[in-house]
């Protein structure tokens, strides 16, 4: 069987226009690789949020050890999405759409991977500092494509991939690095104008997003949560950003950042990744098992076709844009939420 398959592959790579009846992938494949893809964005933004921990001389040695398990993170994934893990559950490239843009990511992060590990002792050069906060954008940015080509070729197959609700809980991942990313490049005052407008956005998105999965919103295509075991977990999350949220805020808004705020973010932020993690586990898995735990081991269940839904990281120009910084009504309307579907569990 083995040189029966390498035979053909030797046929394909001899051939100028070589063609292929695409492989079969079972539902999990495609959920693990759809996950797995996405996982890439939060991970671009995170490993460059780590770099700028360093440039800011927060707790160094550990910032550094951080960055380099992430690099060494994304660099295994994207080798079992470019090449398939059957012990993973990661199929090969299903189509030449999906091939065609690993490919791009594929340059992105070679160059990007070398810029970090190269100058993560250099962190004091400002035009090193600019060029993290410039060739990250890129990279996310087709990260996100990729998964936006997996969607569609799972589409396309008739297969059930993950819905709208667990694309915008998992963006909010990577938005949770992005909003500290670009708080430490205002600290570093690399084009502080630009990124506190920038921040700013990205903290209207994840506001916007999170208000959406609570409550519904047809803009962005959810329905709302009413399960008592997420809105527990998503609890944990609000009241996270609670603490964080008005801090970024005010940065956005032109206050100067101080160490004391950078320190509480740079604590926060690992915390509120983990959470909003386990809630992206629970939407994933449609609740949590009898005991009601957030935190205790799913079981995952049947997932749905998406509906159509925007990926990119900016709001639809009919969106309605939220009080900047936090979600204190959110957090009024989750509580009550909550209170009410725990009586009624």
């Amino acid at each position: 069987t083995l040189l029966t398959e390498m035979n053909v592959a030797v046929g394909l790579y001899a051939s100028s226009s070589p063609t292929c009846t695409a492989a079969s992938v079972t539902s999990t494949e495609w959920s693990t690789v759809i996950n797995v893809a996405g996982r890439q964005r939060m991970l671009s933004q995170k490993m460059s949020k780590e770099f700028l921990l360093v440039a800011w001389n927060y707790e160094v040695a550990t910032s550094k050890t951080n960055m380099a398990a992430t690099i060494a993170e994304f660099d295994t994934a994207f080798g079992k999405l470019m090449y398939g893990s059957t012990s993973s559950s990661i199929p090969a490239p299903p189509t030449q759409g999906v091939a065609d843009q690993l490919v791009v990511v594929k340059g992105l992060w070679t160059s990007f991977k070398v810029l970090l590990e190269n100058n993560v002792n250099n962190t004091g050069n400002t035009t090193i500092l600019a060029a993290v906060a410039t060739d990250s954008v890129p990279l996310l940015t087709e990260a996100n494509k990729a998964v936006t080509e997996y969607v569609n070729a799972a589409t396309a197959a008739g297969a059930s991939v993950p819905g709208t609700v667990v694309n915008v809980a998992g963006r909010q991942r990577m938005l949770s690095q992005r909003m500290s990313k670009e708080a430490l490049l205002v600290a570093l005052n690399v084009d502080a104008t630009t990124t506190r407008a920038t921040l700013q956005s990205t903290l209207d998105l994840f506001s916007t997003s999170h208000t959406g999965l609570l409550e519904g919103s047809t803009s962005l295509g959810l329905p709302g949560t009413t399960n008592a075991c997420i809105l527990q977990q998503m609890k944990t999350v609000t009241d996270l950003y609670g603490q964080m949220g008005p801090i970024l805020s005010n940065i956005s808004n032109g206050t100067t950042p101080t160490k004391a705020m950078l320190n509480q973010i740079a604590s926060l932020n690992p915390t509120l990744l983990t959470e909003m993690n386990r809630a992206v586990t629970l939407y994933a898995a449609g609740g949590c098992i009898a005991d009601h735990s957030p935190h205790s081991p799913v079981s995952p269940s049947p997932i749905v076709r998406p509906s159509p839904i925007d990926l990119n990281f900016t709001e639809s120009s009919g969106a309605p844009r939220p009080r900047p910084g936090f979600i204190a009504l959110a957090l009024i309307a989750l509580h009550v939420a909550w209170a009410t579907q725990v009586l009624m569990c």
